[in-house]
């Protein structure tokens, strides 16, 4: 069936999860999502992935799907905005194994992250 999709009416009332290529074919209205990410002198962050690391065919919580994991490396002071990130932090490599065993981290991002790590190198 592919990436699934929440079908909705006029109220954006769940009708049904149907298959996103369905529901293009079919002109059914449903829910996608993005993200517009801009700087505080509202200018608009326009990206390439260059730094692809994997891919691996992922369970997914919903769907089979094929995932690709990318990279980057971030030096800077971040500024997010406090409606749209409730938290955030940097990390150190155990910590962040700790939270990953979390049950609020989908079992998709869990394996991405297992995976990721399976591939750098042992100190």
């Amino acid at each position: 069936m592919g990436e699934l999709v929440e079908r909705v009416d006029d109220r954006d009332e769940v009708l049904a999860v149907v298959g996103r290529s369905e529901a293009i074919r079919q002109r059914w209205l449903h829910r996608i999502a993005t993200i517009v990410c801009r700087d505080a002198r509202g200018r608009t962050l326009v990206h390439r992935r260059p730094a692809f690391v994997f891919k691996f065919r992922c369970t997914g919580a919903i769907s089979p799907y094929w995932l690709g994991l990318h990279e980057a490396v971030v030096d800077g002071l971040l500024t997010p905005d406090p409606a749209e990130i409730a938290w955030y932090d940097w990390l150190a490599g155990d910590e962040l194994a700790a939270l990953v065993k979390h049950e609020a981290f989908v079992p998709d991002a869990r394996e991405a992250f297992e995976r990721y790590v399976a591939l750098q190198p042992r100190p």
